[in-house]
């Protein structure tokens, strides 16, 4: 019973059995525009959705606009965590408010091809 005991608290402490959390490789880097349009769009098509139902399913409230705070759940539950002042950041590029409404949010989706490869708009 004794060396049953020991093995327990063993495995309990014994880290070396535990998976070390992986980093992401952008860790502390601000991702461009076009990252975190991409990750949006990557996210709708793995819940077979089109960008337009995908405004939809971000609107959480139902007013027909798109709140930083609505952003930030979506690319969280995608992986991606940004801030809300980012979120605000990439609103107010694409709009004159602090919302995105559907004119703009098809902009905003579309923006994502005008970009060249490698461009950055990061500062």
């Amino acid at each position: 019973m004794v060396g049953t005991m020991k093995s327990k608290i063993r495995s309990k402490n014994d880290t070396r059995s535990r998976t070390p959390l992986k980093r992401s490789k952008q860790a502390g880097k601000k991702r461009t525009d076009k990252e975190l349009i991409l990750a949006l769009q990557n996210r709708f098509r793995k819940l077979e959705m089109s960008n337009v139902q995908g405004f939809h399913f971000m609107d959480k409230n139902g007013n027909g606009k798109i709140s930083a705070a609505e952003i930030v759940q979506v690319l969280k539950d995608a992986g991606l965590t940004i801030s809300l002042s980012r979120a605000k950041e990439l609103i107010n590029r694409y709009t004159d408010g602090e919302e995105m409404d559907v004119p703009q949010y098809v902009r905003f989706m579309a923006s994502a091809y005008s970009y060249e490869d490698g461009e950055s708009d990061a500062e």
